[in-house]
């Protein structure tokens, strides 16, 4: 529910949370040997809907000691656990995915077409791929955490909204320049399983005033800046110029949300159309 992207050649990239049955999570929290938990596959379909890649958490990250902040939720009467919460795919020139798991408190690289985890970003070290580990140094605020809308910059910068969400917060938009280990420079390298860690340190951020219960996004405009979009949380979104100062704020009186924020030019809307369905 949270991705779905087009890629050059028409293929579809989508995310899904499959429910896994009588999973072992002795150790994460209090939760026991036989739980349902929600789980995270990402996979590439043609426009017909035929999979050709697919890409299953459970063989990369193990769900005790990946997951940061499980969650609990009811479904079809039943409770499942989600360990994971995967919410942003963004993709690599060379084909390459970015990943963001929300309750691992993580990004990490995910290599086409192997599936291997290349590195990991935040929360816990441990992986299955044995992956190198993006440490996050020098930032005001540590780290981030419970994170959305994580995307790839030109320069090879990552962008990200961290909600900190059951933190002290506050949330905020976030970049961070990404040196891999192994000798593999600025960006998000293709240092392999065992490389020598790496470093994330801050490069711009703008933080709100509270925390977010969730959503929000973080995306760069034309002119230099950035929107960022608060998700659950007031105001619903802050343009800000390229010298940090907020251009334009919008909020919702009736409380609703906005899951992401993205400026787009005017010449992408039918101004008719926009007159006919505006309401009153």
């Amino acid at each position: 529910m949270h991705e779905l992207r087009l890629l050059p050649g028409g293929h579809y990239l989508l995310m899904s949370a499959p429910i896994t049955t009588g999973v072992n999570l002795t150790g994460l929290s209090t939760f026991g040997p036989e739980e349902d938990i929600v789980g995270c596959v990402v996979q590439e379909v043609t426009p017909e809907g035929a999979k050709v890649w697919e890409w299953n958490i459970l063989d990369h990250f193990d769900a005790v000691q990946d997951s940061t902040w499980p969650q609990i939720y009811p479904v079809d009467g039943k409770t499942v656990v989600d360990p994971f919460h995967c919410n942003s795919i963004d993709v690599e020139p060379n084909g390459d995915l970015l990943i963001s798991a929300r309750h691992m408190d993580s990004i990490f690289l995910v290599s086409r077409p192997s599936g291997v985890v290349l590195w990991k970003m935040g929360g816990a070290k441990f992986t299955k791929d044995d992956a190198t580990y993006i440490t996050v140094v020098d930032d005001p605020m540590t780290s981030f955490h419970r994170q959305h809308d994580v995307r790839l910059q030109p320069d090879g910068d990552i962008s990200m909204f961290d909600d900190e969400t059951a933190e002290p917060g506050p949330a905020r938009g976030v970049v961070y320049d990404v040196v891999v280990g192994g000798g593999t420079g600025d960006g998000c390298g293709d240092a392999g399983a065992g490389a020598s860690p790496g470093e994330a340190k801050v490069t711009w951020q703008y933080a709100g005033n509270a925390t977010s219960g969730g959503a929000g996004s973080v995306r760069s405009t034309s002119t230099g800046g950035r929107v960022v979009g608060w998700g659950i949380g007031t105001p619903i979104l802050t343009e800000v110029g390229q010298n940090g100062e907020k251009l334009v704020e919008l909020a919702f009186p009736s409380g609703d949300i906005s899951y992401r924020a993205v400026k787009v030019p005017s010449s992408a809307f039918d101004l008719d159309v926009l007159r006919m369905t505006a309401g009153k």
